[in-house]
């Protein structure tokens, strides 16, 4: 049992929060991760990929790869936004991202706990 269940309280985290910065850069590759291995997304995934090959005849598959990485989300934003007949959760993927991310001290997962880095070296330091 981790230390900290009572304290979790079914939350899953563990102490401060604080707001962490990241590039929009990084941002947009988490977040193409998480649509591609979407199964609710995977349709619109092919669909996407069949327009930019078919909009840009000649072009290398690498360019294709790239374009398509580069403007999913854009796409699939706009495709979907306002389409009432689509699943809630596809249209919280098609919202993309919050650009505000809340970092934890720890986190527990399926009953294993786990800090960043930074709470994890300051908890091993000598005292």
């Amino acid at each position: 049992m981790s230390r900290h269940e009572r304290r979790l309280k079914r939350k899953g985290i563990l102490g401060k929060k604080s707001n962490m910065h990241i590039t929009e850069s990084e941002i947009c590759k988490a977040n193409f991760t998480v649509l591609q291995n979407s199964s609710l997304v995977a349709p619109y995934m092919d669909e996407h990929m069949n327009i930019v090959r078919s909009e840009n005849p000649g072009k290398p598959e690498a360019w294709i790869t790239k374009h398509h990485i580069d403007n999913f989300a854009v796409w699939l934003r706009a495709k979907l936004m306002g389409d009432g007949t689509i699943a809630e959760q596809l249209q919280w993927l098609a919202r993309g991202p919050s650009m505000t991310i809340m970092q934890y001290q720890g986190y527990e997962i399926n009953g294993y706990t786990f800090y960043t880095r930074a709470q994890d070296e300051k908890e091993h330091q000598p005292k």
